[in-house]
């Protein structure tokens, strides 16, 4: 098992985030790195997958204790 990589995406807007969803969507579990997704220049959330391989989003990692 590989650690865990900083990926950061860059959204010029809303829609742009949810096509990066979808895309991340496709990716399998074994590829998949936790990634924070910063839209208009701002840190909005990071997306991660659950140990059952559900995508969703947590708090951004500038947040997290």
């Amino acid at each position: 098992m590989r650690p865990p990589a900083m990926i950061q995406a860059h959204c010029a807007d809303a829609a742009a985030a949810a096509q990066l969803w979808r895309m991340l969507c496709h990716v399998p579990d074994d590829d998949f790195q936790p990634l924070d997704v910063h839209v208009a220049g701002e840190l909005a959330y990071r997306v991660v997958r659950t140990s059952a391989g559900d995508q969703t989003t947590a708090p951004p990692a500038a947040e997290q204790g």
